[in-house]
């Protein structure tokens, strides 16, 4: 019985079936208690086994430092392959299971921010070549903060920087122009002309104060040099009917420094005329055209009579407004001197 036990287990240790060869000299040792052989038998297998064990997690080691670096360059694919190799040596172990976990959710993430990367390049690409600079510039900077690594969005971003700021010097200088235009039309006392300047400036530069307290300026002045008063609260005008507001003729000493004034907003989305008409009891001399622009804004209208010879070299004593298109309201209608003295 001793021999074929030692002969079995001897045959499994070739195969290296050491735990089955294990158990074979251990049966051998209860047949035969004093017999050395399957005690260094046994001392062999337990070296062998420390040895491969050792090699196990030497190698397990190797494999889990190599995943781990390639984890921490983002190289989520390689490092998972590496932390299913490291399961074979040491299957069921917590480490490379739980990093394989954390690959698979940080790959959905990475997905997602990819997904949303791409479709904001595409986005900032489009308002890029439309000229949208503000528009690309947020999209790129979106873009830029989900992988900063990338150049794309960067080299744009700076792109549109110098785009940008070579067009706020060509905005600012042509501001600059527009406002010294509009100062000296004002210290002439050409407050038509100063008032479609400043009104230009503020739409260049609508943060800008200086233009709208400009505006205000003049409106004062025009106000408290009024001739004659002819609306001073609101009054609508429909669409097709005439407003005739009479008053006292001017004295021909203030005709030719005198200016219409007119506010008014239009009550509709579409832009129309008004047709500006004067005259003398039941004739016409003159008028102009007043264009207003859809929408609600209140706005100032200025008409330089005196620039007109039917106005000065008759005594005329009405004007009238008459909206074709769409109807208005008015809130001022005044002549007041244009000229300072």
């Amino acid at each position: 019985e001793y021999n074929r036990l030692v002969a079995a287990a001897d045959r499994m240790m070739e195969s290296g079936d050491y735990d089955m060869a294990r158990e074979r000299y251990m049966q051998a040792l209860d047949v035969m208690p004093v017999e050395q052989y399957p005690r260094e038998k046994l001392n062999e297998i337990n070296d062998l086994i420390l040895a491969n064990e050792l090699n196990v997690q030497k190698t397990y080691n190797s494999i889990i430092e190599e995943a781990d670096k390639l984890f921490a360059l983002n190289d989520y694919s390689a490092a998972r392959i590496r932390y299913q190799n490291a399961l074979k040596y040491k299957p069921g172990e917590a480490y490379p299971t739980q990093k394989i976990e954390e690959i698979e959710t940080l790959s959905s993430d990475l997905k997602k921010k990819s997904d949303q990367y791409n479709k904001l390049i595409v986005e900032a690409d489009n308002a890029f070549t439309g000229r949208e600079y503000q528009v690309a510039k947020t999209k790129y900077s979106a873009a830029s903060a989900l992988f900063p690594e990338e150049e794309h969005p960067r080299v744009r971003l700076e792109e549109i920087n110098v785009i940008i700021r070579s067009a706020n010097t060509n905005a600012m200088q042509a501001y600059d122009k527009t406002i010294a235009d509009a100062d000296k039309f004002f210290s002439s006392g050409a407050y038509g002309q100063a008032l479609a300047n400043y009104r230009s400036a503020n739409a260049m530069m609508p943060d800008e104060a200086y233009p709208p307290e400009m505006i205000a300026k003049i409106m004062k002045i025009l106000n408290d040099n009024a001739f004659r008063k002819l609306v001073t609260s609101s009054k609508s005008i429909q669409n097709n009917e005439e407003e005739k507001l009479s008053f006292e003729p001017l004295a021909v000493s203030d005709r030719k420094s005198s200016i219409l004034v007119i506010r008014a907003r239009g009550m509709g989305i579409r832009d129309f005329k008004v047709f500006v008409s004067y005259g003398k009891g039941g004739s016409k001399n003159g008028g102009f055209i007043m264009p207003v622009p859809g929408g609600d804004e209140m706005k100032e209208y200025l008409f330089e009579l005196g620039n007109q010879y039917s106005w000065f070299a008759e005594d005329n004593n009405w004007i009238s407004l008459t909206p074709q298109g769409g109807s208005i309201e008015i809130t001022l209608v005044e002549i007041a001197k244009s000229v300072t003295e």
